[in-house]
């Protein structure tokens, strides 16, 4: 299957660009409250990091029915010298946006996630 560009050319007045800045403004700051939400929990994200581990190793995971097995602790992966990706890195990473009205040579860029 081809790639199209259903992309449709238009112009904005001032009134509706208006419109538009004041809706990305708000949304962003929706944004960001977000973020800082996800970015105060990581204290308890890590938390619960170590409480599955921990549960994975002593009462084991369900592999079919009833039957658990227990992971052993040389099996656990080692965990990265780099802390836990943040939401906002996650978030960056996974795509990039751009408005093609206000920025018609830009391009627009999505991948999967890393």
């Amino acid at each position: 299957m081809s790639f199209q560009n259903l992309f449709i050319p238009h112009q904005r007045n001032k009134e509706e660009r208006q419109w538009l800045d004041e809706e990305i403004a708000e949304q962003q700051l929706r944004y960001q409250a977000i973020v800082k939400a996800m970015e105060d929990m990581a204290p308890t994200r890590e938390r619960w990091y170590a409480e599955f581990l921990d549960r994975i190793q002593t009462r084991g995971f369900n592999v079919d029915g009833d039957m658990r097995v227990k992971i052993q602790h040389e099996d656990i992966p080692l965990r990265p010298d780099r802390p836990t990706r943040s939401f906002t890195d996650f978030h960056a990473r996974s795509k990039t946006w751009h408005d093609p009205i206000s920025n018609p040579s830009a391009t627009v860029t999505s991948r999967s996630n890393p």
